[in-house]
C-alpha cells in the first residue's frame, strides 16, 4: 500500500484503570476511531466495553468507523479476534462499519493491516 498521499491524525487514548477523572475531545468531523485492547485482560473487557459504546455514542463520533487493535497475541491464552467482537458488543454496532484486527504491538505485527482497513474503507 502507498500511504504517501494519506494522512492520519491521531489522538492516543489510554485506557488504563480508571483513578482519575477524564474527559474525551473529539474533533468534529471524525472519520475513524482507534481502540486498542489487551486480549490477555479478560477481567477489564467489560470495562473496555462500556469504554468504547461511550465514545461512539458521542454525537461528534456518529459517522466514525471503528477499528480495533486486538492487541497482545502473542500471550499464551489471548482472547481471539470473535471472543474480542462478542465482548465487546460490536455485533450490535450496525450504524457503522467496524473490525477487529489482531495485533502485537512489541513486534508490529497486524498494524499496517489495520491502518489498511482504515484507508481503505474511508466513505
Amino acid at each position: 500500500m502507498d500511504n504517501a498521499n494519506k494522512v492520519f491524525c491521531t489522538y492516543i487514548i489510554f485506557l488504563i484503570v480508571i483513578l482519575v477523572p477524564y474527559t474525551f475531545w473529539y474533533s468534529t468531523g471524525t472519520q475513524g476511531l482507534i481502540f486498542v485492547v489487551d486480549s490477555s485482560d479478560r477481567d477489564r473487557i467489560d470495562e473496555a466495553r462500556s469504554e468504547l459504546h461511550k465514545i461512539v455514542s458521542d454525537r461528534e463520533m456518529k459517522d466514525a468507523m471503528v477499528l480495533v487493535f486486538a492487541n497482545k497475541q502473542d500471550v499464551p491464552g489471548a482472547m481471539k479476534p470473535q471472543e474480542i467482537s462478542e465482548r465487546l458488543g460490536l455485533p450490535v454496532i450496525r450504524d457503522r462499519k467496524w473490525f477487529v484486527q489482531p495485533s502485537c504491538a512489541t513486534t508490529g505485527e497486524g498494524l499496517i493491516e489495520g491502518l489498511t482497513w482504515m484507508t481503505d474503507n474511508k466513505d
